[in-house]
């Protein structure tokens, strides 16, 4: 019942709000002067859960790296890149490692690095074995965390992100903002807004197949990758971090003028 209006910032899926927060989290979200949310599917569950909230769209800032990669020059390896943290049931990077075991003989100038911290022993030793089991110890590399995100993004040609479920899917958007063609799963919430299918990337229906097949879209074709990567290093300049800081003054000045 305070009278000094509040921001709700929503730093994530907001259908939790309506699953698992309690009833007062709930009316706390129609008592707010204004909800913001990352991305537009998430103001659409808002509107619907507590319709008399005024909700508004901002999403995360992502870098603007001062460079863009090179897709269309001759190598000798291409690089398929993934970042974030190596969970089972979030990240999946088994699944990558899975698709690429199903092409790796057809196209064998090509690499995987997975870069991000471990979050369970078991599950890095189940991932180290995939690899192995598959010969694919030259070809596939478990990289560890990095503070220099930029320059395993700079060295790759595809970047693949096989997650369930993401809240905006950082490592993602930074990975498209360099020019990254980009791919993921069209079931996962925020990749399946961030990449447009057919322009940014590749969005696949779930599995390990689909996401071997939509690998090898990009593989086969550079003309692909370089339209596409183009594509989604202009797609992130929305989300330049000047422009997300604008976004908020205005916001909060508006707030407050309308106190």
């Amino acid at each position: 019942m305070t009278t000094i209006p509040v921001i709700t910032m929503s730093h994530g899926d907001v259908s939790d709000h309506f699953t698992t927060y309690p009833d007062d989290s709930v009316k706390s979200i129609g008592g707010s002067a204004v909800v913001q949310v990352l991305l537009p599917s998430y103001k659409r569950i808002i509107e619907k859960g507590a319709p008399e909230s005024k909700v508004v769209v901002i999403g995360n800032a992502v870098p603007q790296y001062d460079f863009c990669v090179d897709l269309s020059k001759e190598k000798t390896i291409y690089n398929v890149v993934t970042v974030g943290r190596l969970t089972k049931s979030i990240k999946r990077p088994h699944l990558l490692i899975e698709a690429f075991t199903r092409i790796a003989e057809k196209y064998p100038n090509w690499i995987v690095e997975l870069w991000g911290a471990k979050d369970r022993e078991a599950y890095y030793k189940e991932l180290e074995l995939m690899v192995s089991k598959n010969g694919l110890q030259n070809r596939v590399f478990l990289k560890g965390a990095t503070n220099d995100v930029p320059s395993a993004l700079k060295a790759s040609d595809i970047f693949v992100f096989p997650s369930a479920f993401e809240g905006f899917g950082m490592a993602l958007a930074e990975g498209m903002s360099v020019g990254l063609p980009a791919i993921g799963y069209n079931s996962c919430p925020a990749v399946n807004e961030l990449i447009e299918n057919g322009k940014t990337g590749v969005l696949c229906e779930d599995g390990v197949e689909p996401l071997a097949a939509a690998m090898e879209q990009l593989m086969g074709n550079r003309a692909l990758r370089v339209q596409m990567g183009k594509a989604a290093k202009e797609a992130m300049a929305q989300y330049a971090p000047a422009r997300i800081w604008d976004q908020w003054e205005e916001l909060i000045s508006k707030t407050v003028a309308n106190k």
